[in-house]
């Protein structure tokens, strides 16, 4: 692979075009009935019509003189919605008869399509002069031959972000419960908001495992807002919880705690 003067990219293969092969016969015949612009028949790739535009002196219009000039050109927009865009992947082609092969060139980029700007190629794609000449083996018998392979790139439609928060000021929840010897079932604390998203703490004094009472207390952190989640959105969230148990004047840390005969607890988020 290399690099032409002009910013393009060259490479070969073996393999013809895969979307559309453009023939010419009698190339010398269009400068001397002065066609200055061809535009082929159309071809379909990835939903959409296509068509190439071909200018065998040049792009007059864009002070092009001595060259070939090749556009892929989308040939129906009138059925697209407003505000479409479609993003191209372009290679064309030119057939080196001496040598049964095919000599593409591209960009450096996808090619960016939309109602302002329905055609994109290469205004110098050659000199006349290489085409010309006999050894390159692009004009035999006064006969060229160009390609295009067109693979419209779709936007992903799956796909995900996570996003870090920065700078966040650490958050202590204290909640206090009050008659614990008389709990039977569930308790749920007042909400609080973190990272912008409203939580709870849920309490069992029974233990929840698996959908079992074990005789331990159970602790969750709750999202109280999920049903307004985006589809699959998930959260990681770094916390801990702590259980101080009243004893007088003192309070005690506790981990794994054995429901006994107290009256309070405090659990602090």
């Amino acid at each position: 692979m290399g690099v032409l003067s002009a910013g393009l990219l060259i490479s070969k293969r073996d393999d013809p075009p895969t979307h559309y092969i453009f023939k010419i016969e009698n190339f010398s015949l269009l400068s001397k009935n002065s066609i200055e612009k061809y535009e082929s028949s159309d071809f379909e790739s990835g939903g959409y019509k296509w068509k190439l535009a071909f200018y065998p002196n040049g792009n007059k219009e864009k002070e092009v003189k001595d060259h070939i000039s090749l556009y892929l050109v989308m040939a129906d927009t009138t059925s697209l919605p407003i505000g479409w865009e479609v993003n191209v992947n372009l290679r064309l082609f030119m057939f080196d008869q001496k040598r049964d092969e095919y000599v593409t060139i591209e960009g450096w980029n996808s090619r960016h399509f939309h109602a302002l700007k329905t055609e994109w190629g290469f205004s110098q794609l050659i000199p006349l002069t290489t085409l010309q000449d006999p050894s390159n083996g692009y004009l035999v018998d006064d006969t060229c031959v160009f390609g295009a392979d067109v693979i419209v790139l779709k936007r992903a439609t799956k796909g995900e972000c996570l996003s870090m928060l920065k700078d966040v000021t650490p958050y202590k929840h204290t909640w206090r419960v009050c008659g614990f010897s008389t709990l039977t079932g569930d308790v749920i604390s007042d909400v609080f908001v973190v990272g912008g998203k409203k939580w709870r703490i849920q309490l069992d004094p029974m233990g929840d495992v698996n959908g079992k009472k074990d005789g331990y207390i159970s602790i969750f952190l709750v999202l109280n807002d999920s049903k307004s989640l985006f589809h699959a959105e998930k959260f990681y969230v770094k916390f801990k919880i702590l259980i101080l148990q009243s004893l007088g004047k003192h309070m005690k840390m506790l981990g794994k705690l054995i429901p006994n005969q107290f009256d309070s607890m405090i659990i602090i988020f």
